[in-house]
């Protein structure tokens, strides 16, 4: 046994130093979870602006139509719709109802954005604010006269929604908090 030991000593130690990190790591993000922590692990932050970043997961690509935001996931494929590796996708509308006033879909009022070219904000489900003024929450949307409740994030100038409810709500708490200005 002392010279199997011997012999893959290094082995083992390597193997031991593995498991430690490991572990080490999974008790981090223990411990950011309870305390609710955002540790952006494998994260990329993507410029906005001039003045202006997010951080979204490392696997989405950022792509443009008509002068709008998409971010999609290369990983999903083989499904039906072009659409369904969408994950978050910049909207211009931001004329959201609020969920008293009387909703009024009009649809002279759509934008062509990477969903549809029939795309229309119609009303406020529910906000949250955090601290640093990133309104995010639950909408209801218009693509091609269907409706659709989404999740989304406003900041500044950016509304940003989420498409076939692909973003579970502690990924769109992180990106919401992860918006910073830039000196």
């Amino acid at each position: 046994m002392s010279k199997f030991i011997k012999k893959y000593f290094q082995s083992i130690i390597t193997i031991v130093v593995i498991l430690f990190i490991v572990l080490a790591y999974q008790l981090t993000c223990i411990v950011a979870n309870l305390f609710e922590l955002h540790l952006y692990f494998g994260w990329q932050e993507v410029k906005m602006n001039n003045s202006l970043s997010i951080k979204v997961p490392g696997d989405w690509e950022q792509g443009e139509k008509n002068g709008l935001i998409y971010f999609y996931d290369p990983d999903i494929k083989d499904t039906e719709d072009a659409n369904d590796n969408i994950m978050l996708f910049q909207s211009k509308s931001d004329d959201m109802f609020s969920l008293n006033e009387s909703v009024e879909v009009n649809n002279s009022n759509t934008e062509q954005n990477i969903i549809s070219d029939n795309f229309q904000s119609v009303v406020s489900l529910s906000s949250t604010v955090n601290s640093l003024g990133t309104v995010y929450g639950e909408s209801i949307i218009s693509v091609d006269n269907v409706t659709y409740k989404e999740s989304y994030i406003q900041f500044n100038d950016f509304l940003f929604y989420s498409w076939d409810s692909e973003i579970d709500e502690n990924t769109l708490r992180k990106i919401a908090d992860s918006v910073e200005f830039i000196d």
